[in-house]
C-alpha cells in the first residue's frame, strides 16, 4: 500500500477560476518574493523554541 497522496492537478481550464478565488481572498494573500526575503526558516524558529 502506497503512502503517497493521490494528488489531482487542476485542468488548464480550471486555472482562471482558481486564480480568481485566490485574488478575492483578502485574508490569505498570495506571497510575494519580498515576503519570502523577510521570512525566517522554520528550522531556525523551531530550534529557538526548544
Amino acid at each position: 500500500m502506497s503512502r503517497k497522496a493521490n494528488i489531482i492537478m487542476p485542468a488548464d481550464e480550471e486555472d482562471p477560476q482558481i486564480n480568481r478565488g485566490i485574488a478575492l481572498d483578502n485574508g490569505n494573500p498570495e506571497l510575494t518574493e519580498a515576503d519570502f526575503q523577510v521570512m525566517t526558516p522554520t528550522v531556525e524558529v523551531m530550534s529557538a523554541l526548544t
